[in-house]
């Protein structure tokens, strides 16, 4: 795009290429899985040129432990400057910490966007209660309660 000001009237142009194929996908955030549960999760597919994007595939990648595995994919049909909302469900592996998930547009054999959501899986202990009871001058008894509030398993 370009602006000029001559004697104080300003001239813009705007340069596009209808044959231009351009798109966003975006993995919108979700809950917190659960080990081994489904959730819920958006994606969110633009297309971001005024030409029509025909036969692009959605691919969705889950990677964990370095090991990507595609578990989802599906031809899509978009008009000039339509935009999609894709409601799907993601089941959790075992272990969901350093998951990611990766949402990858393609057109033939050439990649047009990606976008990828880190899934943040942590233990949360809170100690609600405690107490301590003195059993005479050198010794005393700590008690408490742990609850794991998180996602995964305390170690």
């Amino acid at each position: 795009m370009s602006v000029e000001d001559v004697n104080s009237r300003i001239l813009m142009t705007a340069d596009f290429d209808v044959n231009t194929e351009d798109a966003e996908v975006e993995i919108k955030p979700m809950a917190m899985p659960v080990p081994n549960e489904s959730t819920n999760m958006d994606i969110i597919v633009r297309n971001m040129a005024l030409s029509n994007l025909d036969d692009v595939v959605l691919e969705l990648y889950q990677i964990n432990g370095g090991i990507s595995e595609k578990i989802f994919d599906q031809e899509l049909k978009l008009r000039g400057g339509e935009e999609l909302l894709l409601p799907m469900s993601w089941q959790a592996p075992d272990d969901p910490a350093d998951t990611k998930l990766k949402a990858v547009i393609k057109d033939g054999g050439e990649n047009l966007c990606s976008d990828e959501q880190d899934i943040i899986a942590k233990a949360d202990i809170d100690i609600p209660e405690a107490g301590i009871v003195f059993e005479g001058r050198n010794r005393m008894l700590i008690t408490g309660t742990a609850v794991n509030n998180g996602d995964i398993a305390a170690a």
